[in-house]
């Protein structure tokens, strides 16, 4: 039995918790080694303030992207997803985001704030347009036979 299987058998709930802590541990560590090299790249490490911004900017941009379409590829591995999954994902993603900009808000260093924020939208928009692919893509044959039945037949009927 294959490992896609064994999740698909997972009730619902419990397979959301899981999709969305894997994708937070995958989201944050590319987010981190992201930072890492951005203010690596920005300054060689040389402690420079700025390096905050650079960081949160790469942490973010890179966190949320990968967030939202983890999050969603796994959702949609398991079951289908509406259109709701990848925006409320991406609300979350942003909520925090701008928690985090308001907790460390300085004045000195706004406009790399600005510029941070900026690409953390594009990349936000570029997460939302493949999560909305991941979502529309349609199930493969083999998912819909393995999937557990829950007593409604949801295959389509051929009239003819």
């Amino acid at each position: 039995m294959n490992i896609v299987a064994l999740y698909r058998k997972i009730p619902r709930p419990i397979a959301s918790c899981l999709a969305a802590i894997f994708a937070w541990g995958i989201a944050f560590s590319f987010g981190m080694l992201s930072a890492g090299g951005a203010v690596y790249l920005y300054d060689r490490g040389k402690n420079d303030a700025r390096d905050l911004a650079v960081g949160m900017t790469a942490l973010f941009s890179v966190g949320t992207f990968l967030f939202v379409v983890l999050f969603s590829g796994l959702q949609r591995l398991h079951h289908e997803i509406s259109a709701r999954t990848p925006r409320i994902t991406l609300a979350v993603c942003l909520a925090v985001a701008a928690a985090a900009t308001a907790l460390l808000w300085d004045r000195n260093y706004a406009l790399w704030v600005l510029a941070g924020w900026l690409i953390l939208l594009c990349g936000s928009v570029l997460a939302f347009q493949v999560s909305k692919r991941i979502a529309a893509y349609p199930p493969a044959r083999e998912a819909a036979e393995d999937a557990p039945w829950n007593g409604v037949d949801q295959r389509p009927r051929i009239e003819g």
